[in-house]
């Protein structure tokens, strides 16, 4: 009798050391790793004209295997105005994110945040990385049309929001601020080949202030909270000595389109 309940014993001691060996397999099996993000470019701070690529190369890497990577590109408000996200990788340990981008014709200017995030198969998530990216509007250059000597010539550069088919005017004390719709107005050239460059040749006085319009009042610049541009008055003002003949200009914003 005591032969059987010592091999009874041993046998149930054997059955725990078996469920207790068990049990640590498990835990080592349990991935509590999370994957590692690096972004390689661009760097912080990067300038992208708006129109143009961006190229985002990131290098991610986890012990076991990744399930999928996120791209955005968001704005102050946390919005995303491009948003990508890949789950089929050619290594699911190491994997070096490439993507090139159009950032929109209709971004408007202004800092921007590139976030890259990874997740792995057992759902743990990277800390996620971000850079900041400085969306600028494309820069305008004037055609030979819009230049004549002696006069001073304005290239200006249109928020991503005009209109495709809009009219602009520039409107001052030159022109007894005609803002587009009477006989003193005085309308701007299209510059071709493009989407939102200006350009005229005016006689301006030293001190003149002026602006620009799409036609009337009601489609005059602001800035891009809905500002006032300019000085005390909301006007721009003309300096011969520092403006010289030649005067670039972007617009932040139109008040039919801000208010």
């Amino acid at each position: 009798m005591k032969k059987l309940k010592f091999l009874i014993l041993a046998s149930v001691a054997a059955a725990l050391s078996l469920s207790l060996v068990a049990c640590e397999d498990d835990e080592e099996d349990v991935d509590m790793m999370a994957p590692v993000v690096a972004i390689n470019s661009p760097a912080d701070n990067a300038i992208v004209i708006v129109g143009e690529d961006l190229t985002v190369n990131a290098t991610i890497t986890d012990n076991v295997g990744l399930a999928s990577i996120s791209m955005a590109l968001k704005d102050g408000s946390g919005n995303a105005i491009i948003e990508q996200e890949e789950t089929v990788f050619t290594d699911p340990v190491t994997y070096v994110l490439e993507e090139t981008v159009t950032v929109p014709g209709i971004t408007p200017p202004g800092t921007y945040t590139l976030e890259v995030n990874a997740t792995d198969a057992a759902g743990n998530q990277a800390d996620m990385q971000s850079v900041s990216v400085e969306v600028q509007a494309a820069g305008c250059t004037a055609e030979a049309s819009c230049v004549v000597a002696g006069q001073t010539t304005f290239v200006v550069t249109a928020p991503a929001s005009t209109p495709a088919d809009a009219k602009m005017y520039i409107v001052g004390s030159f022109n007894e601020w005609d803002p587009g719709d009477g006989g003193n107005a005085v309308e701007m050239t299209k510059i071709a080949g493009t989407d939102n460059c200006y350009c005229v040749s005016v006689d301006m006085p030293d001190g003149a202030e002026y602006k620009f319009t799409r036609g009337n009042w009601e489609t005059v610049e602001k800035t891009a909270d809905c500002g006032e541009v300019g000085n005390a008055n909301g006007n721009r003002e003309y300096a011969a000595a520092t403006d010289g003949e030649l005067v670039e200009i972007a617009i932040e914003e139109w008040r039919d389109i801000c208010e």
